[in-house]
């Protein structure tokens, strides 16, 4: 009987490692593929070809607002001035009114506390921090943010506010988005989203 029960136990492991596992070891994106995300089974390059060039220009910035901004543009992230407000009201900001103050942004990188991604391709690190993705350089974040945004953008005419209840951003989804857009910048980035 034992050896009958051994013999199902190992056709259902080989089907099973058949099966490709969801886990973030194996969704971690290196610098080779970088540009090319599998969605649902879609291959699509969610910045054209830029990445390199982006994550170049970005690489040895450090964590300040102004930089944060530039690159949430060249990204081309939906709602850059509301996805700037949201990175402030996750990671604080600091009393020069200039970079951010939270140890997950500052020392982890995440500037959206973002949790690590379970079932879509990430850039997070293997390592976490407390539950929270951590990533090697605060461009990753905002890479990892463009995906987690374009993998459900926003409807037709959607405003910030009904998108985050829609994705059920946060804890408290029904005003979270009003809080975002209540946050005052600083003049020198707003005119970063002037052109």
């Amino acid at each position: 009987m034992k050896f009958i029960y051994y013999i199902f136990l190992y056709i259902f492991l080989l089907l099973v490692s058949s099966i490709p596992l969801v886990n973030n070891e194996n969704l971690n994106i290196n610098k080779n593929e970088r540009s090319l995300i599998l969605v649902n089974d879609v291959k699509y390059d969610t910045l054209k070809n830029d990445i390199d060039s982006i994550i170049s220009k970005y690489e040895g910035k450090e964590l300040i607002f102004v930089n944060v901004a530039n690159a949430i543009v060249d990204l081309k992230i939906n709602e850059p001035i509301n996805v700037l407000k949201q990175s402030i009201k996750e990671s604080g900001i600091n009393k020069n009114r200039d970079s951010y103050t939270s140890r997950l942004a500052v020392k982890y990188n995440n500037l959206f506390g973002m949790r690590k991604a379970k079932c879509r391709k990430t850039y997070a690190l293997k390592e976490e921090y407390k539950g929270y993705a951590t990533f090697g350089h605060w461009i990753y974040s905002l890479m990892d943010y463009k995906i987690w945004q374009d993998i459900k953008p926003f409807k037709n005419g959607e405003s910030f506010p009904n998108y985050m209840y829609r994705r059920k951003y946060a804890i408290d989804a029904k005003n979270y988005g009003k809080k975002v857009l209540a946050i005052k910048l600083p003049t020198n980035v707003i005119d970063v989203f002037k052109d």
